[in-house]
């Protein structure tokens, strides 16, 4: 899976697992920024970059940044092109979460309404537009919403959160169940009384996500958890 992200237990900062690389997002009031091959104005452009694309860069003293757009494709853009997602206000990182889940949900609706009647090519078109949405844009932005849930107890956050698992339940990411898993080490209260707001087959599935996620972001760390065993025994109840 491109873009795989691993959330850091008991850190509200989000982390992504790319070493020392940063979530992005382009400053640039054109609504585009260029990629070039060398740390240079007049060096090659190789793609470009749209206002409401994310990206990972490697910020340096240097002015000109590193940058990958998730799939290998990688150049340089200068340092006065690029806001960091870290360095944004909590709300507009908000914002951006909220967004990317209304995204992935028009995208997961258009597909299901249209999978049976799209001729082949069209629907593998459509099928390859929502995945690249949901690795490039949804899946790097999690991380952030576990930290400002667990920092603020975010309950509507979470909310939104959990009606996007059930109308994407179809998709094999795996990276929404260990965000939740996230949030449950931090606000295991609140997130089990959300869940128990649902019932029948939703309610069976976040569960299920729940206790995947979780077993997925406490693995081989259980001695570092103080309260592993009661939070494992809620699950198991």
């Amino acid at each position: 899976m491109k873009g795989l992200i691993i959330l850091t237990i008991g850190l509200l900062i989000p982390t992504l697992n790319f070493g020392q690389s940063e979530l992005a997002m382009i400053n640039d009031p054109d609504g585009f920024v260029n990629v070039r091959a060398d740390k240079s104005t007049e060096s090659k452009v190789l793609f470009k970059i749209k206002e409401n694309d994310l990206f990972l860069c490697e910020p340096t003293a240097e002015n000109w940044w590193k940058i990958d757009n998730f799939y290998s494709k990688t150049g340089f853009v200068h340092k006065s092109r690029i806001r960091l997602i870290n360095d944004l206000t909590e709300n507009k990182q908000r914002d951006l979460i909220i967004n990317s889940i209304n995204g992935l949900k028009d995208y997961r609706l258009k597909y299901d309404s249209l999978r049976l009647i799209l001729p082949n090519d069209e629907r593998m078109q459509l099928l390859r537009e929502f995945e690249n949405y949901e690795e490039t844009i949804y899946n790097p932005l999690l991380p952030f919403l576990s930290g400002l849930f667990c920092k603020n107890k975010d309950i509507d956050l979470l909310d939104k959160y959990l009606k996007i698992m059930i109308i994407n339940q179809m998709s094999a990411n795996e990276s929404p169940a260990w965000t939740l898993g996230d949030c449950y080490l931090c606000q295991p209260d609140l997130v089990i009384k959300r869940i128990d707001n649902y019932s029948g087959k939703d309610r069976e599935y976040l569960w299920s996500m729940l206790t995947f996620g979780f077993e997925n972001v406490t693995w081989q760390k259980e001695s570092e958890i103080k309260n592993y065993d009661e939070l494992k025994n809620r699950l198991n109840q």
